[in-house]
């Protein structure tokens, strides 16, 4: 293409400057803040939920198939306690064991991003610089996550009679929330009125906004 390019040109007793009239520049304007917030954008979001589903996923089975197949839920059943009560505590120490799980990841990354220097180059063109309100908001988007995660998974694990059928029937489910968060990585993906109304995916973008 080159070759006939420069014929033509020749041919027509032209300059390489007549094939390209206009210099077109590309230049990112956008300022450092918001750049670093994309970047955490695309990555926290999608690597802290998945850390936090599989961090409900062993207690959930553990608390529901697991004792009734060790006997101790129907000995627990027995006792003076509401079973709303049994089920709320169940329920309760899932959740707080998946957002442990996240907030200690967060917190952690961000220890690790704080000890490793920049390169000039790099530095000077993007900042981690999230405000207090958003890690805020964002650590209420990780407890809605993992009372999500938490209540879908124990209301699978309680239907299998044993911990390895609780195991079986947890991993599509656990590759199907995946998914979605998958999505929410992708560029274009924004949150809208549809996908608000979406499962997993909608806290994720919400994530998503806050950082960048």
């Amino acid at each position: 293409v080159a070759a006939v390019r420069e014929r033509r040109l020749s041919e027509a007793s032209l300059k390489e400057a007549f094939f390209r009239p206009v210099a077109v520049e590309v230049e990112n304007i956008a300022p450092p803040a918001r750049q670093g917030g994309w970047l955490l954008g695309q990555i926290l979001p999608m690597l802290v939920s998945m850390l936090m589903i599989g961090a409900a996923f062993y207690p959930a089975i553990d608390l529901t198939a697991g004792e009734k197949e060790r006997g101790t839920l129907q000995t627990l059943l027995t006792a003076p306690v509401d079973a709303t009560s049994i089920v709320a505590g169940k329920f309760g120490a899932v959740v707080v064991l998946s957002l442990l799980t996240g907030v200690m990841n967060l917190i952690s990354m961000a220890l690790v991003a704080l000890s490793i220097p920049l390169p000039a180059e790099v530095g000077s063109s993007l900042t981690f610089d999230v405000p207090v309100l958003n890690i805020l908001l964002i650590l209420a988007c990780l407890v809605f996550l993992g009372m999500m995660f938490g209540a879908v998974m124990m209301a699978v694990a309680v239907t299998a009679r044993s911990f390895k059928d609780a195991q079986n029937y947890l991993t599509p489910l656990y590759l199907l929330c995946i998914f979605p968060l998958m999505l929410s990585s992708l560029p274009g993906v924004e949150l809208d009125p549809a996908l608000a109304a979406a499962p997993v995916i909608n806290l994720a973008l919400a994530m998503k906004d806050l950082l960048l």
